[in-house]
């Protein structure tokens, strides 16, 4: 059952509700209304918070550390440690002119 459906089943109680004219039921029911879409959104976003955790924790298991940084499975351009290991971002790094790597936040902060 989705959102929407929530939505459809509590227009129709309302409905009933509204042509039974007790007033006290049809605020009940609209209350209860409420309350249960905000639990279907939160379910919804619980959810959602999962996958991305889930989709982290595979993405952690296949890297692999270098002295350039991180590579995810076969890739060549390796992802920032320090974005990774402190707020869990998946930074590609740059070329740098010298051969070496760079994070572009780097190169942003010191264009500051």
């Amino acid at each position: 059952m989705n959102y929407s459906d929530f939505i459809k089943m509590f227009e129709n109680i309302i409905s009933l509700a509204e042509k039974a004219k007790d007033f006290k039921l049809t605020t009940a029911i609209s209350e209860l209304s409420v309350k249960t879409l905000k639990l279907v959104q939160e379910n919804a976003d619980l959810k959602d918070k999962l996958n991305k955790q889930k989709d982290n924790d595979d993405f952690a298991k296949n890297l692999r550390i270098t002295d350039e940084g991180y590579y995810y499975k076969d890739e060549t351009i390796p992802y920032c440690i320090r974005c990774w290991d402190a707020d869990k971002k998946r930074i590609h790094l740059q070329k740098d002119g010298y051969g070496t790597w760079i994070c572009p936040e780097e190169i942003y902060q010191r264009r500051k």
